[in-house]
């Protein structure tokens, strides 16, 4: 007797394992639909040679590409990740990533077209990930999370994002717009990276915002719904860092929401400073929760 599709998704949640699961996808026809969907549904990888595998197998199969929603990638040496095989040792992973890796990790994305969520965390590996690797994609993320370096292609992968809500990024790197007249001490007005600007347009769905730069705010906040933002002060010296806050503050307020959640750090913490912040954001926001 033939089960309902229900039955079947319902012992596929049941089982103990990935493995198990891709044992189901030989039952059947309907067990392997079912099973496939759930073993690509979400991935979260670090072994180099697992990423590997698995990226040659969605270059191979569009059909199993198409299925990923969420992938994590980050491949990071025996010490830094939470490998499964108790009998790997530190001679087989503490080692360089292969030649080609981000290449084929770059071809796989290129069939996952229907992918949402989306981490790349690659400065833990021996060779770091450029944006590049997103340079033909066409998925269009609600979540992405990334430790690129600040280049054209990340800006034009930005660009092209629509129904992005979430961006997490570590590096930024704003320029003044070479025909502006506005003083250096003032706030960019334009950001770009060398040839590629970020459109006021792009990522006009974007609510949550986490960046290890300041700037970063400033080119990316004003005329979105942001809600949520966490950052960071980049300067040290008090009248520089005070700069920074009133700036930071002005740009907060351009959001086309109002903020609800604000997460600042300060790595050069300082109480009194502490306290003028505070003084600052309840000016600005009084009763407000944020």
């Amino acid at each position: 007797m033939e089960l309902t599709l229900e039955a079947y998704r319902i012992i596929v949640n049941y089982a103990g394992s990935r493995s198990d699961i891709a044992v189901l996808c030989r039952v059947s026809k309907t067990f392997r639909r079912v099973a496939e969907r759930a073993l690509y549904n979400t991935i979260y990888l670090q072994h180099p040679d697992e990423i590997l595998a698995l990226c040659s197998t969605l270059d191979a199969s569009p059909r199993l590409a198409s299925l990923v929603d969420a992938w994590t990638i980050a491949p990071a040496r025996l010490g830094d990740a939470d490998y499964s095989d108790e009998g790997d040792s530190e001679e087989d992973y503490d080692q360089e990533l292969p030649e080609g890796f981000w290449e084929t990790v770059a071809k796989a994305l290129q069939n996952t077209t229907k992918l949402r969520f989306l981490n790349v965390h690659s400065q833990g590996a021996s060779t770091s990930a450029s944006a590049s690797i997103l340079r033909d994609t066409t998925f269009s993320l609600r979540r992405f999370h990334c430790d690129f370096d600040w280049d054209d292609d990340l800006v034009g992968f930005l660009n092209r994002q629509t129904e992005l809500v979430d961006l997490y990024i570590l590096d930024f790197k704003p320029y003044l717009d070479p025909g502006s007249t506005a003083s250096t001490t003032s706030a960019p007005t334009t950001f770009y990276s060398t040839s590629t600007n970020l459109h006021a347009t792009a990522m006009s769905h974007l609510t949550t915002l986490e960046c290890t730069f300041a700037e970063a705010a400033d080119a990316i906040v004003p005329h979105r719904p942001i809600t949520h933002l966490k950052t960071c002060f980049s300067k040290v010296e008090i009248a520089a860092k005070r700069e920074e806050m009133n700036r930071l503050f002005s740009t907060i307020s351009s959001s086309s929401k109002p903020v609800r959640s604000l997460d600042i750090a300060d790595s050069s913490y300082n109480e009194s400073f502490a306290m003028e912040l505070l003084g600052k954001a309840k000016s600005v926001y009084g009763s407000t929760d944020c």
